[in-house]
């Protein structure tokens, strides 16, 4: 059988984006915010700051118009996100973040940012940046390669 650091690569992104989300949670969860899961780290952080529309989410997340719709009303729920008419079309809602949402994200990237300083102090300074272009020039490739 042969041997692919490919596939290595695969399941290491795989648990890495998992600690990562799980740590944010962890951390949103102890300054206060119940409810707080990798799942809705990973949807809220789908969303534009401004104006959203279920069915441009739906398309980004790859899951039904059905699915944002129950993901949105259990954040209205919780505080973090609101529907309102949209202002140029009258059957259309927007999704868009509450002041309560925007602390939470806020708060999120502050977590992170924090993760970026401490990664930095263990493995050197500016680690974190390359691994994030290496990534970037990863994707860029994968893509490059996917359209031939």
């Amino acid at each position: 059988m042969a041997e692919s650091r490919s596939l290595q690569l695969l399941f290491q992104l795989a648990d890495a984006q998992k600690l990562l989300v799980e740590h944010v949670a962890h951390r949103l969860t102890a300054l206060g915010y119940s409810g707080v899961t990798s799942g809705a780290l990973g949807f809220l952080g789908q969303l534009d700051c401004g104006p959203n529309h279920a069915s441009e989410i739906a398309r980004r997340l790859g899951v039904s118009r059905q699915m944002v719709a129950k993901t949105v009303t259990e954040m209205e729920h919780k505080g973090w996100l609101e529907q309102v008419p949209d202002p140029h079309l009258r059957n259309r809602k927007v999704i868009r973040f509450t002041t309560a949402g925007e602390q939470l994200m806020s708060n999120a990237r502050a977590t992170l940012a924090e993760l970026d300083e401490q990664l930095d102090r263990e493995f050197g300074s500016g680690w974190t940046a390359a691994l994030a272009d290496n990534l970037t020039a990863l994707k860029v490739s994968l893509t490059e390669t996917g359209s031939d």
